[in-house]
Formats: structure tokens, C-alpha cells, sequence
């Protein structure tokens, strides 16, 4: 399985959050997208069966926009990190209906177990994350 990492690479909130991922999974079958445009042209590709995606929108326009490609994530697992805790904005995620939403204020550590537990459940997941 493919860990499909996106996160705006200037939202201060969200760089510990994906620090502490790349750092968890370097050396792994990781990609990391830095820009909405590269999600939607990645997402374009054939098969992504095999994939998680953990995507970090910066607010809630990101988030519209990703709700907007859903369609190209359906058959993919999804673990949204949210901004801020607004109902507005968790309300609106679920239509793209993820399996594990977090913020990012929270304990990152908390979202490397969910990814783990997601990885670990698919047999080709080449390394397990060293705690």
C-alpha cells in the first residue's frame, strides 16, 4: 500500500503534523503532494486501490475543494487532519467520507497510530513506522 501525503507546505499548523509523518515513514512507499493541483492530477492516474491518503486542507476553501475531486478518492482510504474543530467544516468532510478525522492541533501521535493500523491491515505495506 501507498501513503499519499498532502498538506499545504506554508500552513504553520499543519508542518508538525506532516513533519512528524515524513519523519514516521521516510524511506517508505510514501508521496508527499505539496500543492491541491498536484492531488487532483495524482488522483487522475489509474487504480489507487492500493492507497491511503492522509489529506490536510488549510481551511475550509481546501476543503471544498477536495470535497469537489471526491469523486476520483472514492475507492481510497481517507484520514482527513482538520484545521480547527468547526462543525461546519467536520460536517462537510464526512461527504467524503473518511475513516479516521483528526485536527491539527491535536497529538499527531494519536493520527501515526491510525495510519499504522491502516497500513498494517494491507499485507504489502513494505515497513512498519518505528515508534
Amino acid at each position: 500500500m501507498k501513503l499519499v501525503i498532502y498538506a499545504h507546505p506554508f500552513d504553520g499548523t499543519a508542518r508538525k503534523v506532516l513533519h512528524r509523518l515524513r519523519k514516521q515513514y521516510e524511506g517508505s512507499n510514501c508521496v508527499y503532494l505539496p500543492a491541491l493541483d498536484d492531488v487532483a492530477t495524482y488522483l487522475r492516474e489509474p487504480s489507487h486501490l492500493d492507497e491511503l491518503l492522509v489529506l490536510m486542507p488549510k481551511d475550509r476553501r481546501e476543503l471544498d475543494d477536495l470535497v469537489a475531486i471526491g469523486d476520483l478518492m472514492r475507492d481510497t482510504k481517507l484520514v482527513l487532519v482538520l484545521p480547527e474543530d468547526d462543525p461546519g467544516i467536520n460536517e462537510r468532510s464526512h461527504l467524503m467520507r473518511p475513516r479516521f478525522v483528526t485536527y491539527t492541533d491535536c497529538d499527531p501521535s494519536h493520527l501515526v497510530l491510525v495510519v499504522d493500523r491502516l497500513l498494517e491491515a494491507d499485507t504489502t505495506w513494505p515497513m512498519k513506522a518505528v515508534q
